[in-house]
């Protein structure tokens, strides 16, 4: 290591040293004189033979080595957190502020142990609940988890559970819940303008004439169809419902819907998205969660399926929509097509870091865009990025700009943690250890 640290080898060479007679550069500094009252007389006798004494070795930190990550999400080139989860479904949660080589666990000991919910605003403020106790409370830290904050705990309805939680600012967020179901699910939202400490429910009502979204089990939700994968997407300014048809296989609707609400889905507006005009498998659309960057600029996958003669899924292909109105117009562009991504699992993998660039998998390379979806550049690299090979794959990535990520791969057993700083055209095997 750098930083003046000295190293053991160093230490025994100085006392050796020491011992040889190098005695005034290495000895300790001698103890000042007791005061007199007289001068001190002088004398011509040589000063008394002394022993150094060898300092007793200086105690070194026990990091151990880390592995396990499941997420990661970096705010800046040193600065992130990232999860571990053990076999028993327990979760760790972690933060590093030198690029992911080392990481302190900073896992809420006023929760729960066991599977956590969790939510990093920024490089210092997270929030965090357990998943299978979240009325226990909800924990906050605004110090990078040095110290966590015990906030009430989440007001869920009966039979339902929470399954994420989002904050815009330290005072504004939100929590989705939802309602087990095959093939269907209920699901809703509630807000806080105070950080977390009270929660009210968003009454969403369903768009006009789609009384399948009217069939909830309490006010307030919708009824969604999620074998059709559809998607729902909520945050303080806009409620979207974006339409899937998966489950009609051969049977393309050739449009692909979305319904708008800019009043907390009390009103909607619906909206048909019109695919480029070359290029397009004829097939089923699977839609992705849109992303936001701001109230005005975010980014919308949509996926494309064809089924073979046997109805399992064939082709696949990925484009990206954008609005610069907060989701009230949408384009594509005509180059803005991506084969080869698996839209079934690519949810997990599609980063988009800002308006401009994002990552996806395609195939078992990397694609990246740099202006917005308009063109897309295949990265090959020393990672793979399709799960079907049977080796090591890259299952979640975290880029902070269009040079500088991170990558969790595994191989279903061994999950590792690896860095680029060239875009992905090359990765480097992150050897992290975990500090008391």
């Amino acid at each position: 290591m750098s930083g003046g640290i000295i190293s053991k080898l160093e230490k025994m060479l100085i006392t050796w040293t020491c011992l040889a007679g190098l005695l005034a550069a290495c000895a300790a500094p001698p103890s000042p004189p007791a005061a007199v009252s007289s001068p001190l007389p002088t004398s011509t006798e040589a000063p008394p033979t002394t022993t150094a004494i060898p300092l007793p070795p200086t105690p070194t930190s026990t990091q151990q080595p880390l592995s396990g990550f499941f997420t990661i999400q970096m705010f800046n080139q040193a600065e992130g957190w990232a999860t571990t989860v053990s076999t028993d479904n327990t979760s760790r949660l972690l933060r590093t502020g030198d690029g992911g080589q080392t990481w302190s666990d900073v896992t809420p000991a006023i929760l729960p142990t066991g599977s956590l919910v969790e939510f990093f605003l920024s490089e210092n403020s997270a929030w965090a609940f357990s998943y299978t106790d979240p009325a226990r409370g909800l924990a906050h830290t605004v110090d990078a988890g040095k110290t966590w904050q015990m906030l009430p705990g989440l007001p869920i309805p009966a039979d339902f559970v929470a399954t994420a939680i989002a904050f815009q600012d330290e005072d504004n967020g939100w929590f989705k819940f939802a309602s087990p179901g095959a093939g269907t699910s209920d699901i809703g939202f509630f807000t806080t303008r105070d950080g977390g400490s009270s929660w009210s429910q968003a009454m969403l009502t369903a768009p006009p004439g789609l009384f399948d979204l009217s069939l909830s089990a309490i006010p307030g939700t919708l009824h969604t169809c999620t074998m059709c994968r559809d998607v729902i997407y909520f945050d303080l300014a806009r409620v979207m419902i974006v339409y899937g048809d998966l489950i009609a296989p051969g049977m393309p609707s050739n449009t692909l819907t979305l319904s708008i609400s800019m009043d907390a889905g009390q009103t909607w507006k619906d909206l048909k998205l019109t695919p480029p005009a070359s290029g397009v498998i004829n097939e089923n659309e699977l839609p992705l969660p849109p992303v936001f960057f701001d109230r005005n600029d975010g980014l919308l996958p949509f996926g494309f399926v064809k089924y073979d003669a046997a109805l399992n899924i064939g082709q696949t292909q990925l484009i990206v929509y954008a609005t610069h109105d907060g989701g009230l117009t949408w384009e594509s562009f005509a180059n803005s097509l991506v084969q080869n991504v698996n839209v079934l699992k690519a949810q997990d993998l599609i980063d988009f870091v800002s308006p401009q660039t994002a990552f996806v998998p395609c195939g078992s390379d990397l694609c990246a865009t740099n202006d917005g979806g308009r063109t897309w550049q295949t990265v090959k690299s020393n990672l793979n990025y399709s799960a079907e090979s049977g080796t090591e794959y890259v299952q979640r990535m975290d880029f902070v700009d269009s040079n500088t990520g991170w990558a969790i791969t595994t191989n279903g057993n061994d999950y590792n943690l690896w860095k680029t700083l060239d875009g992905g055209a090359s990765w480097e095997k992150l050897s992290s250890t975990i500090v008391p």
